[in-house]
C-alpha cells in the first residue's frame, strides 16, 4: 500500500480515487491473484491492509473497497 511498483504491468495495481493529495474514498485493487476469493474476502483483506498502512481516520473515509482480477478491471472500465 505504501510502496506501490512503478511498474506499470506490476501487480497489484492500486487505484485511488480521487487521487492523492484528496481524501481516498474509492480503493481498486487490481491482482490476478483474487480470482478464488469472494468480493467480500477481496473487500476486507483490502480494508484491512489500508487501515494499517494509513490509520483508522482514514480507513473511514473508504466507501468503496474492491479487489478485481486485470479482467474484471477491463471489464469496469478500471484499465485497459
Amino acid at each position: 500500500m505504501r510502496a506501490p511498483s512503478e511498474d506499470p504491468d506490476a501487480q497489484p495495481i492500486i487505484v485511488a480515487e480521487p487521487p492523492d493529495p484528496a481524501p481516498i474514498t474509492r480503493l481498486f485493487v487490481i491482482w490476478d491473484e483474487w480470482g478464488a476469493l469472494s468480493q467480500q474476502e477481496r473487500s476486507e483483506i483490502i480494508t484491512n491492509a489500508y487501515l494499517r498502512a494509513h490509520g483508522q481516520a482514514d480507513a473511514l473515509r473508504l466507501s468503496v473497497a474492491m479487489g478485481v482480477t486485470r479482467a474484471e478491471a477491463v471489464r469496469m472500465g478500471l484499465t485497459s
